[in-house]
């Protein structure tokens, strides 16, 4: 079983415009779509969609966190929230079909008490059954500390749980101490963690190298358009996306490390396993808001993603 947190879940609210113009009083919306949103609640309705079930753990609250647990239910996605005082927050992404350009405004999320915190933890203290993966993804809200991720990390590894680190800045760096089983940063949070601009591909392998060193059994680096890499204990490996029509990034990235994920309890090997989070994330980017990837389209990408083992 796959379990995914998400401490700062959102509703993403995506409107399509034609020719949006900036200091105009009018753009007319042609449409409103609403999604549950929030990294790990990406991870598992991208699950879902690839034909393997996961439960969505975090913290919902108020209309929005009411409205985010409907819709995925709608989606059949399992779920269990903690219900907090708060507000669960919105993120607003603008389209402009015309121009293809995305404008996105992310909520900072609901101020959480110590003690909705500490129920949390004890929530996930006794989860049953035991998760073969826990997937520790995206920011945090106000009133949460920067060291939760290793926290968690620490606490669920003693039960046998292998854990997945997906953040950013201080909550990324300070949870990679936990030595997780698996992080996935992109470029500039590849950066943050080791404090140096990386610019040729021989810097992201060495990079690799490196945080496999401090004790992270895999390590994936997400680039965009120019690929991933994956590294673990048989080697590393190159895997590089065909060319499509890019309608929107958000949730790419999860995407991509559901179709790792998904992968990894398939037992894939490696070339195998980073060659289906590539089409995954890939198929995504031809959604428009945070519409995700179909398993159709991960399949009909599979054979266009080239994957090479570097030695």
């Amino acid at each position: 079983m796959i379990y995914t947190l998400t401490l700062n879940p959102s509703l993403d609210r995506t409107i399509t415009v034609s020719n949006l113009i900036i200091g105009q009083v009018i753009n007319r919306a042609e449409e409103v779509r609403d999604d549950p949103g929030g990294k790990g609640i990406n991870v598992c309705r991208v699950l879902h969609r690839l034909g393997k079930e996961s439960l969505a753990l975090g913290l919902l609250g108020g209309y929005t966190g009411k409205w985010v647990r409907e819709l995925l239910n709608r989606e059949g996605i399992h779920h269990d929230f903690l219900e907090i005082k708060g507000e669960t927050r919105i993120n607003i992404l603008i389209y402009d079909r015309i121009k293809n350009r995305r404008l996105k405004v992310n909520g900072q999320g609901p101020e959480i008490s110590p003690s909705e915190l500490s129920q949390l933890q004890e929530k996930i203290l006794h989860l049953y059954p035991l998760p073969e993966f826990l997937i520790l993804s995206g920011s945090l809200p106000p009133g949460v500390p920067a060291y939760i991720y290793r926290q968690i990390i620490l606490l669920v590894k003693s039960y046998g749980v292998k854990t997945v680190l997906d953040s950013e800045g201080l909550p990324l760096s300070l949870g990679a101490e936990g030595r997780p089983f698996l992080i996935k940063p992109n470029h500039q949070e590849t950066e943050g963690l080791l404090g140096k601009k990386l610019r040729k591909r021989d810097d992201f392998l060495n990079a690799a190298f490196t945080l496999r060193q401090q004790g992270i059994e895999l390590v994936s680096i997400s680039r965009g358009v120019r690929g991933a890499i994956l590294a673990c204990q048989q080697g590393c490996w190159e895997a590089i996306p065909p060319s499509v029509t890019i309608r929107s990034t958000v949730g790419a990235g999860d995407s991509f490390l559901a179709g790792l994920v998904l992968s990894l309890t398939e037992k894939k090997d490696p070339a195998e396993a980073v060659r289906f989070a590539v089409a995954a994330g890939t198929a995504s980017v031809l959604s428009p808001g945070t519409g995700l990837c179909q398993r159709e389209q991960v399949e009909k990408l599979l054979s266009r993603v080239n994957v090479r083992r570097i030695d």
